[in-house]
């Protein structure tokens, strides 16, 4: 059985590991030369706040963050907090192009419908032509959960 310290050090790990998966994915450089400064920078977000009164008893009550590569949702516990995350090369199934043969063919004619109001046809050219094969992608099942817990002797 591992000590307390040597649990702490294996949660510490594992968490400075995540974070730093999840910093390092989101910051690439910017070609352009204008990293950090774009609208979030210049605009005023002291009204934007979330407040809960308890935390996320099941998964759809959770708190989505991440980037579109690496993901996870926070449960919003103080001193016992939970993050189930994911990367999107785990997921059940085989890489796959989902791409319909063609389907570009019938996108002005799919344009031409909406435009003109046509929702109920458009809708059956693009499910015809346009959509995916198959429709549905396999599932991304949980990379997995990270259990934190901040005890008194901690804090």
């Amino acid at each position: 059985m591992q000590s307390k310290r040597q649990n702490r050090s294996s949660l510490l790990f594992v968490f400075n590991l995540l974070v730093f998966c999840l910093i390092m994915s989101g910051c690439a450089t910017d070609p352009s030369g204008r990293a950090g400064q774009n609208r979030l920078d210049t605009e005023d977000w002291t009204g934007m706040k979330l407040w809960y009164q308890e935390p996320a008893k099941e998964w759809a009550e959770a708190l989505p963050v991440g980037n579109g590569r690496l993901g996870a949702m926070i449960f919003g516990g103080t001193e016992n907090e939970r993050l189930q995350f994911n990367e999107d090369t785990l997921w059940a199934g085989a890489p796959r192009d989902y791409s319909h043969p063609g389907a570009k063919d019938h996108l002005p004619e799919i344009r031409k419908l909406l435009f003109e109001g046509s929702q109920r046809e458009a809708e059956k050219l693009a499910m015809e032509h346009f959509m995916s094969q198959p429709l549905r992608q396999k599932a991304y099942p949980p990379f997995g959960d990270l259990l934190l817990e901040v005890g008194h002797e901690w804090a």
